[in-house]
């Protein structure tokens, strides 16, 4: 069980994708056509980019509000009990569940094969309809899923302006558009970032995004389009995290870690990220949690033997978490 709310610290509100995930390797070539291929190790489990990060709230015990859809079958009915120490909302919608199928490489890297399901159903009354306003100064939310999310993704420019008029700070993780970036995408996903206080995207991101192939102007380019004092944060997977403002840059070492399950990293940083910045970490330390949070789930498999609070240590003012999970 998680701890009770400590109402007078800022929380983070969740707004995104939950589905079911199926992860199966590892694989090193890609299999013939017509042939089967036994996979060594798989776990059925709740994912998304949404519910991998309300998943990681738990790992670190902190209270989270989670605002998603479900599919009306057996499966939807199976997903909210995974989240139950949250506070959670979800729309049921008359589709099925959304199913990712993650096969992860020999390499670490993965591919994720994703159907269409519930998620496409996602709209901005479901979501309307569970926003609170922010309660303290830094109630953060994070946007997590936006391609996976048609309907909602439509009226993203009103649900930003609801969240600044809510009093919430704005985090975006993009994610990768299924049609790849083009220039209607990138002026899109441009226009969401006036309102955006964390931008939580990786290197290849960064540079789609801003059409470039230099991550150093690919950054400014990206940091003049975020308001005053937005981070800009860079997820470099095995070389860690950058964190940019108009002001100066800081920097976060990943652990070195045997991978066992390299799915919902990024999402599992973003929690870590900002789970520590609303603990009023500086974006050094919010960054090195995030990357210290990642680097210790994506060694543990199965996932679902990660306790809720177990990772505690890596948010814990004074107190560093290696990716072992021992305090160091």
């Amino acid at each position: 069980m998680l701890p009770p709310m400590d109402t007078m610290k800022p929380t983070l509100t969740i707004i995104g994708d939950v589905c079911v995930d199926l992860t199966m390797g590892p694989i090193g070539d890609w299999p013939d056509i017509g042939t089967e291929t036994v996979m060594d190790e798989s776990e059925t489990r709740p994912g998304g980019s949404g519910g991998n990060s309300a998943l990681a709230m738990q790992y670190l015990g902190e209270r989270y509000k989670l605002i998603s859809s479900l599919g009306n079958d057996h499966f939807g009915a199976w997903l909210p009990g995974f989240y139950a120490d949250g506070d959670s909302h979800f729309a049921t919608v008359q589709a099925p569940t959304t199913f990712s199928v993650c096969l992860a490489h020999t390499c670490s890297e993965r591919t994720i094969l994703t159907t269409r399901g519930h998620l496409e159903q996602m709209n901005l009354t479901h979501v309307l309809r569970a926003l609170q306003p922010a309660q303290q100064p830094g109630d953060t939310a994070l946007l997590a899923g936006v391609f996976l999310l048609p309907q909602l993704r439509a009226e993203f420019p009103r649900l930003l302006a609801e969240l600044s008029a809510a009093g919430h700070e704005v985090a975006i993780d993009t994610g990768w558009p299924s049609g790849g970036w083009d220039d209607e995408t990138r002026a899109e996903v441009l226009d969401w970032l006036p309102l955006c206080s964390h931008l939580l995207v990786n290197e290849t991101e960064v540079l789609s995004l801003a059409g470039e192939t230099d991550l150093e102007r690919a950054t400014k380019s990206l940091k003049d389009h975020l308001p005053l004092n937005a981070v800009l944060v860079v997820k470099r997977g095995r070389k860690g995290a950058l964190g940019i403002t108009r002001c100066d840059t800081a920097a976060a070492q990943a652990e070195h870690v045997e991978v066992g399950d390299s799915i919902g990293a990024g999402d599992t940083f973003n929690a870590g990220y900002l789970a520590a910045h609303l603990q009023g970490m500086n974006t050094g330390d919010a960054l090195q949690a995030g990357c210290t949070l990642a680097s210790t789930v994506i060694a543990r498999s199965p996932r679902s033997a990660i306790s809720p609070g177990e990772l505690a240590s890596v948010i814990r003012p004074g107190t560093r978490m290696k990716a072992t999970g021992t305090p160091a």
